[in-house]
């Protein structure tokens, strides 16, 4: 495929971004919560995927975080209009709440550096 060799810009980077990261967080989920199809309601899940969204995307990326967070609980769970709103406003109550939080580096750090330790020495 030649257009792997191309660098996107604008609109169709921010849109590139969007999908990516969809796919990535829905892949992590089914990997790590086997069961994650019965936690449909469950308001930290929500608040998880928030959190993921919110330490991948950067703020050149120009993506709407919120819409991202929507679109991976309608993927993966077939919302209708009323559930979608009512992950809309979850994400409200937890943004006006400050309980969506970014990780620090020197945390991102510490955890990579542990990884890294019990892989080459345990």
């Amino acid at each position: 495929m030649y257009i792997i060799m191309f660098k996107f810009k604008n609109n169709i980077k921010s849109h590139v971004i969007f999908n990516k990261t969809v796919e990535q967080i829905i892949e992590e989920l089914k990997k790590e919560i086997p069961k994650i199809y019965e936690m449909k309601e469950n308001p930290e899940l929500v608040l998880m995927i928030c959190n993921c969204v919110e330490n991948i995307i950067k703020k050149t990326d120009n993506c709407d975080k919120k819409k991202i967070v929507i679109e991976v609980m309608k993927t993966m769970f077939n919302l209708n209009n009323e559930e979608i709103t009512k992950v809309d406003s979850t994400i409200e109550c937890f943004w006006s709440n400050n309980m969506i939080t970014k990780i620090k580096r020197i945390e991102k750090f510490g955890v990579m550096f542990g990884n890294w330790f019990s892989r080459k020495f345990l």
